[in-house]
């Protein structure tokens, strides 16, 4: 059986009035190829979409670097990650990366 392809799950966190975090550019390195998504939560007329940011990593194990420019132009940088993880980033005041699901046996 082949290896699931690994991924990186990001939920951003902003301060102020933009707790959503909208307009925020992250990008993201692993394996040597670079990655970027923007949180938008735009869906349609009177809709909504989810504002987290999942990104593919093929057969990297890990993530070489993620990028944050927020809204208004700060940039955080994190490096060396686990792949298949939630990282949750909050701007100004850290991050921490969680287990999406449990791990099987």
């Amino acid at each position: 059986v082949a290896p699931s392809p690994a991924w990186l799950a990001v939920r951003l966190e902003g301060q102020g009035a933009n707790r959503q975090a909208l307009g925020a550019r992250v990008r993201l390195t692993a394996d040597g190829r670079a990655q970027v998504r923007r949180v938008n939560g735009a869906a349609s007329y009177l809709g909504h979409s989810s504002t987290r940011l999942y990104f593919g990593l093929g057969n990297a194990g890990y993530v070489d670097e993620v990028e944050i420019v927020w809204p208004d132009g700060t940039v955080e940088q994190i490096e060396n990650l686990s792949a298949n993880k939630l990282l949750v980033a909050r701007q100004g005041r850290g991050y921490e990366v969680r287990d999406l699901v449990p791990e099987l046996e």
